[in-house]
């Protein structure tokens, strides 16, 4: 084996673009490959539908229940002899899935490593989508989760509440698991001289707040206007301006700013972000559900400080008194409205956290960094196969 064990890439979406999965399938693989592993992209695989697949969507939602096409055992299969039909003749030392999906029945003698942002069991009745899951389709995801991860090497998660969620609930042993944070998507590439200068330059009379997301209700966007009209309230000039989905509202507030959606892949789109940021001076995302929160790591990258509902992997990437506030899960937007307040009129320590939001991008949320943890695992996993 070369210095660098050769890398099978198996996954359901394509590597090469940066819109699948938000982008972190594409940065898996870039963060790898620029440290010079060889890596063999398997993807996007896709299976057929059948009969028998919409006969048990259709029973589903009949009784008032959510089918999971993806989860049902000859779905998983028809992937893993996608994947092995790719995969037939070709040299490779250990495969890497960004999710358990592809591999839950995959057959190779190579070792297999995972490195995602949840489990299964994590998702029910957590996320919209995981609600009112028909009684088969919870049977098979618990199914198919504890065979993939009977299965693996090594499962990489991007955050804490992830990973105790894998040990928690299914038979993995804890030696195989391990946290390797995602990075930043969009980053400012700014040196600290002028993170600093750009803290400086925020304005000191209206508070400018930035909400990312499109989905509104779980990212929690009404709670974020009600948090804006707190701070007017308290005498605090703000205005919330709204990537990602069009606020909907009767009728739209002056103090809001709808941005609509900006696609970061471009580089106009790159350049409308990195604006919004350095002019931000907090991400508010008073989200309901969050299995990581890529954008934390952006504001971040900006000097940005984040605030945000302790719920899900979000206290892996923002951690509370550091780069930004945690809050309840019931926390009120009164609650978020004074953290704002105090930290908008008191510059000193705005500045102190805004700096320290940028020194955890340097240090722990960045592809560089995550690269390097995930290099080590798959090193030591793909040597002990030989």
């Amino acid at each position: 084996m070369s210095r660098f064990p050769k890398i099978a890439y198996v996954s359901t979406h394509d590597p090469r673009s940066m819109r699948a999965w938000s982008g972190s399938v594409y940065h898996i693989w870039r963060s790898l490959a620029d440290r010079g592993f060889p890596i063999e992209l398997v993807g996007p695989l896709t299976t057929k539908h059948s009969f028998r697949l919409r006969m048990n969507k259709l029973r589903a939602f009949l009784v008032g229940k959510r089918f999971l096409r993806e989860r049902d055992p000859a779905v998983l299969r028809e992937l893993a002899r996608s994947a092995e039909a790719e995969l037939s003749g070709k040299e490779f030392d250990v495969i890497l899935s960004p999710g358990t999906l592809p591999i839950t029945h995959l057959r190779s003698a190579r070792p297999i490593v995972t490195w995602t942002d949840a489990t299964f069991d994590g998702m029910v009745n957590y996320y919209p989508g995981f609600r009112r899951l028909a009684p088969q389709s919870l049977k098979d995801g618990h199914s198919a989760e504890e065979l993939a991860l009977a299965r693996v090497s090594a499962a990489l998660y991007a955050s804490q509440w992830a990973a105790d969620s894998a040990v928690r609930s299914y038979t993995i042993h804890p030696d195989k698991v391990a946290v390797v944070p995602f990075g930043a998507h969009l980053e400012s590439q700014w040196s600290l001289d002028e993170v600093g200068a750009a803290i400086g330059d925020r304005d000191r009379h209206l508070c400018h707040l930035l909400f990312v997301g499109v989905d509104w209700w779980r990212k929690g966007g009404d709670i974020a206007v009600r948090v804006t009209r707190e701070l007017i309230r308290l005498g605090i000039r703000t205005r919330l301006h709204v990537v990602g989905c069009p606020p909907p509202l009767s009728s739209m507030p002056e103090f809001i700013d709808p941005v609509g959606f900006v696609d970061p892949s471009t580089e106009s789109g790159r350049k409308r972000m990195g604006s919004l940021f350095a002019q931000a001076h907090f991400l508010l995302l008073p989200t309901r559900a969050e299995c990581y929160g890529l954008v934390f790591c952006e504001a971040s990258s900006f000097g940005v400080p984040s605030l945000a509902p302790d719920t899900g992997g979000v206290s892996t990437p923002v951690v509370h008194g550091v780069n930004g506030f945690l809050f309840n899960r019931c926390a009120s937007h009164r609650d978020y409205a004074r953290t704002v307040a105090n930290l908008f009129t008191n510059w000193t320590e705005y500045r102190e956290l805004a700096l320290a939001s940028y020194q955890e991008y340097l240090t722990r949320l960045n592809w560089r960094v995550a690269g390097e943890a995930a290099a080590r695992r798959l090193v030591e996993v793909a040597g002990g196969s030989r």
